[in-house]
């Protein structure tokens, strides 16, 4: 079919079902006759203003109006695949945003189909792959009533079966779309291109209310390279998963080093101080999970989340990171004041473990799944912020528990 004829139907189609024109209007007759002189840009504009032109449709009307007087309109479009499968389901937590378009196979999500900008036209590698589709006249009906109905759910796929490997006798029936639709999601990346971020996670660490920062000559700066390396990726993080990870890398060493505090100012002796390394270390491998959250709980005592948004997170905490004895969420608005900086430490060992962890036992946050674990983001925002004022507030406080009163250790 000719470009300008696959055009002509789809035109029509709108203007006869979707345009809220009668027949015999002018506006009607005035597309018509766009459409008989083969001046599709100028109907394609004259239906953007029909009354009952839904904004699903504007991509499509916009695409046509800007690319018709520069596309050949006389170009043989030729059907890229032998199966179309239009707005297929697939369960909400495998819901991804991606166009992927390869040999003999080609996966467009309902984001590609609603872009978030009903006035912005459809990217020229999304048109070629809308406009296959609609070569067939009963898919072209199909999409265009599923567009007008708003639709905007699941995926479009189109494919050929031989292409991907599949016997030519094989039922297309067998064929598991979501199977297609994983290696077009994995294939995507494969070509490094990347799934949007909810704006909701994106990270301003600009506006952070740190406390001032002054020299203090007291102070033996040049002992907190290690901290300030890792507060210089924290600087970079644009989103609050990584900023949370470095927050907790720094607070972390931090724990650590506090054990390595208490064991250099007390040695003297070579023997002692390896002696109590080991110990440390032990301990740390053998339980890190109860080391860390006591570290945490002594080293940052006193942080205070709102009670809104600990009550917001209490039944995600609940359900995925655990329960008291008496089978609350371990953080609520119930607790103590003086349970609440063991909580706020478990916390945030909770969420280290959800971000950085894939195992099968633990809830996995990811960008992808963020309407899972979304009532969460205010409380670990409040807590990641609270706990970098308390970073910086450390290295510029002389005497801290975890600052070296030596340089050095005698080992002879």
């Amino acid at each position: 079919m000719k470009r300008k004829n696959l055009y002509k139907r789809i035109l029509l189609k709108i203007l006869s079902t979707y345009s809220g024109w009668l027949p015999a209007s002018p506006d009607y007759k005035d597309v018509i006759d766009h459409i008989d002189n083969e001046n599709m840009d100028d109907a394609a504009a004259c239906l953007l203003l029909a009354p009952f032109i839904k904004q699903a449709l504007k991509p499509l009307l916009l695409t046509i109006k800007d690319i018709y007087n520069n596309a050949n309109k006389e170009d043989d479009l030729i059907p890229e695949y032998s199966t179309i499968e239009l707005f297929q389901p697939i369960a909400d937590k495998y819901k991804r945003p991606f166009f992927y378009r390869g040999k003999g196979l080609t996966i467009i999500t309902s984001e590609y189909i609603f872009p978030p900008d009903p006035n912005s036209r459809y990217r020229d590698d999304i048109w070629m792959s809308l406009q296959s589709i609609m070569l067939d006249s009963n898919q072209r009906d199909t999409f265009l009533n599923q567009l007008y109905a708003g639709v905007s759910d699941g995926f479009c796929i189109g494919f050929i079966k031989t292409a991907l490997g599949y016997p030519k006798h094989y039922p297309k029936n067998n064929i598991k779309k979501e199977d297609l639709y994983a290696f077009g999601l994995a294939a995507f990346m494969h070509s490094k291109q990347k799934l949007p971020i909810v704006e909701e996670l994106m990270f301003d660490n600009s506006q952070l209310p740190f406390n001032a920062f002054n020299f203090n000559h007291k102070i033996k700066y040049q002992q907190y390279y290690d901290i300030l390396d890792v507060v210089n990726e924290w600087l970079y993080s644009s989103d609050i998963l990584t900023a949370f990870m470095k927050m907790y890398q720094i607070v972390e060493y931090m724990v650590y080093r506090k054990q390595m505090y208490c064991i250099v100012n007390s040695s003297s002796l070579k023997q002692s101080f390896l002696r109590s390394v080991k110990t440390m270390n032990k301990k740390f491998e053998d339980n890190e999970r109860t080391s860390v959250i006591s570290g945490l709980k002594a080293l940052f005592p006193g942080i205070r989340p709102s009670k809104a948004k600990i009550k917001k997170a209490q039944n995600f905490i609940g359900e995925f990171f655990g329960r008291t004895k008496n089978g609350k969420p371990y953080l609520s608005t119930t607790i103590s004041d003086n349970e609440m900086d063991e909580a706020v430490a478990r916390f945030v060992y909770d969420m280290r473990c959800s971000i950085v962890h894939n195992k099968e036992s633990e809830f996995h946050i990811t960008y992808s799944n963020y309407d899972m674990y979304k009532s969460v983001i205010p409380l670990a925002r409040e807590i990641h912020d609270a706990l970098m004022v308390k970073v910086w507030d450390y290295i510029n406080t002389e005497s801290n528990e975890i600052e070296y009163k030596r340089k050095q250790l005698d080992l002879y």
